[in-house]
């Protein structure tokens, strides 16, 4: 089963029933949402639902409207995501130290993780220092995919050099 949904806006029905459908789907294995607006009620949704999906191998989750919290409560979910191969989140806020440790926790214990992608404005050196030591301490990470708008510092580029001396091959 996959979920796939992207366009210009939905209304607060269809969230309504996406977060429904995200809640009582055990045997989902893809989430793929994009659109502006996504908001907390659809994030917080898509977190409930990886806790309740233990099939689900990946998540891209892409718009406007994803806030701190919606991303901490997917790094949370994440964790209990035991097939989950593929990660890809898209949002318009730089990803705060909080943020970062959240994800970081998440990916290290995300144990068939293979892929993750993270695109945004951009990223706090602490955070990156979190995310840097969690990409080399995943046991399955293969690909990284960083993309940030924001000046990357040398301190974003010595954690994610580190993290690839000291992958596992």
């Amino acid at each position: 089963q996959s979920i796939s949904l992207q366009g210009s806006d939905i209304s607060d029905n269809t969230r309504q029933a996406l977060a429904e459908a995200i809640r009582h789907a055990p045997a989902l294995r893809s989430i793929s949402l994009k659109f502006p607006g996504v908001g907390d009620d659809i994030g917080k949704a898509l977190a409930e639902g990886i806790r309740h999906a233990p099939a689900l191998q990946s998540v891209s989750l892409q718009g406007s409207g994803i806030s701190d919290g919606t991303v901490k409560a997917l790094a949370e979910a994440i964790r209990h995501a035991p097939v989950l191969q593929s990660m890809s989140l898209k949002f318009p806020d730089i990803i705060s130290d909080d943020t970062g440790k959240a994800l970081g926790e998440a990916i290290r214990h995300a144990p068939a993780l293979q892929s993750i992608g993270l695109n945004s404005l951009g990223i706090s050196d602490d955070a990156m220092q979190a995310l840097g030591k969690a990409f080399r301490d995943a046991p399955a990470l293969q690909n990284i995919s960083l993309s940030f708008f924001d000046e990357i510092t040398d301190d974003i580029m010595e954690a994610l050099g580190e993290a690839i001396r000291h992958a596992p091959a």
